[in-house]
């Protein structure tokens, strides 16, 4: 009789430890996948960061780390005045190998207006 329970006491526990390896191995995909998009937004923030000085030279797409990036910008039609104009920027950041969520982020702000473009 002692056997029995002690090969069932075993039982539980191994199914105990099996559940708890599973949990422990989707906390870690859970956790690789959030690190992933707080990099990727972490760079699209820097990438129209960046933009605010160099929206209208570019560069318009690149690569950094694990990420590709690609930077939309124009001056909106909406919002304009004689001294301003309001910058409109949308940076998309993607893994490169091409799976994963893409990140978006968007950004407005008032330039200038340049006496040298119409």
């Amino acid at each position: 009789m002692a056997l029995m329970e002690v090969l069932v006491a075993s039982a539980i526990l191994a199914g105990a430890l099996l559940a708890f390896l599973a949990v422990l191995g989707d906390a870690r995909h859970d956790l690789a996948h959030a690190r992933e998009r707080a990099e990727a937004a972490a760079l699209a923030s820097a990438v129209l960061e960046e933009a605010r000085t160099t929206w209208d030279s570019g560069p318009y797409s690149g690569e950094r780390g694990a990420h590709a990036w690609v930077l939309r910008c124009a001056v909106s039609s909406e919002a304009q005045s004689p001294r301003l104009i309001v910058v409109e920027c949308t940076v998309t950041v993607r893994p490169r190998r091409g799976q994963g969520p893409s990140v978006t982020l968007e950004s407005a702000w008032a330039r200038p207006r340049s006496f040298s473009r119409p």
